[in-house]
């Protein structure tokens, strides 16, 4: 079993790393992003039916 991990090796693992950190936060700000959307569209919604039932 190796102690020592090349230089090669350590910088494939921190791409792979990083890559996967950059995909997590991507995806939770997708999450967050349809979230907001659904919140707000049920939040618009109700005002706009009030509006046409009013005029």
């Amino acid at each position: 079993m190796q102690d020592v991990y090349s230089s090669t090796e350590i910088i494939f693992a921190a791409a792979i790393l990083t890559s996967l950190l950059i995909g997590g936060i991507v995806c939770v700000i997708v999450v967050i992003t349809g979230l907001v959307k659904t919140l707000v569209s049920l939040m618009v919604s109700p005002t706009r039916e009030k509006k046409k039932s009013s005029g």
